[in-house]
């Protein structure tokens, strides 16, 4: 295709007197500029419609994150219906995890045009979280709604929020899309991820304490049991790195035990 345009340019260049030939420059310069344009939309076209979500498909991710959503500021910032986004169409999805938490692209048919929109749902009950772009972070209601807490820090607190209880400290960990603030003194760690708290770990010699029921991680199962009304007590690993299974405690949080620490977390798994 290419050859064949050079091969009539070249043509139409001879052609052409000495006195066109500055307009016919121009004129092509003009061509050249259209082309790369529309080879340029062609190509993102054809990108997205090899990756993209059947209607179906997407209907079943977008149901549990259907309503509206607010801010950390309490404003609302989104509302999800049918396929539908802000009153705007979805037009495809592509990369859509459908295993709870799950995570895809849409693109959004906007007024100022379409419009590509990372989202990663996840958590239960007051804690679902919604991340825009990984960056913006949206959830259910327009205040924070907690359980339980340590030291004034809750599920769903801002990192803003908590640099005004506690300095950032020195121990930083990332892993698996979360940043884990490890608090040598105190002996617990706040975890983040895109910017709230989505756990709150305090290790065996902690001398920090969850502020509702009062225990620490050395508190015995059957403690746990009984102020959180478990259905049963939770079985406590003894060695290794290993994990219990998730304890719910109300308004979608979980406990987590390990021989070391015992975790409060959004997440049932």
């Amino acid at each position: 295709m290419f050859s064949y345009m050079n091969e009539r340019i070249m043509f139409v260049w001879k052609e052409t007197s000495i006195r066109e030939r500055p307009i016919l420059k121009k004129l092509l310069s003009i061509v050249a500029v259209c082309f790369v344009f529309f080879m340029a939309v062609s190509m993102s076209c054809f990108a997205q419609e090899e990756g993209t979500e059947s209607q179906e498909n997407i209907l079943q991710w977008l149901e549990p994150a259907e309503g509206d959503w607010y801010s950390t500021k309490g404003n609302l910032t989104m509302t999800i219906q049918g396929d539908y986004i802000n009153n705007c169409k979805i037009l495809g999805a592509q990369s859509c995890t459908y295993d709870y938490p799950q995570e895809g692209t849409f693109c959004v048919a906007e007024a100022a045009g379409n419009r590509n929109i990372k989202m990663d749902l996840f958590g239960n009950n007051v804690h679902q979280y919604l991340i825009i772009d990984d960056k913006m972070v949206l959830r259910r209601s327009i205040h924070p709604e907690y359980n339980e807490s340590v030291g004034g820090i809750y599920l769903g607190m801002t990192q803003e929020d908590v640099l005004q209880h506690y300095t950032r400290p020195v121990n930083v960990i990332a892993e698996s899309g979360t940043e884990r603030w490890e608090y040598g003194t105190n002996k617990f760690a706040i975890i983040f991820k895109s910017n709230i708290v989505v756990g709150i770990r305090l290790y065996k010699d902690s001398t920090m304490h969850f502020d509702k029921s009062g225990l620490g991680a050395a508190a015995m199962p059957t403690a746990y049991e009984e102020a959180y009304g478990m259905d049963k007590v939770p079985v406590v690993p003894v060695q290794g790195d290993g994990i219990s299974s998730a304890y719910k405690i109300g308004h979608g949080e979980f406990l987590f035990f390990g021989p070391e620490y015992v975790q409060l977390s959004v997440y049932n798994r």
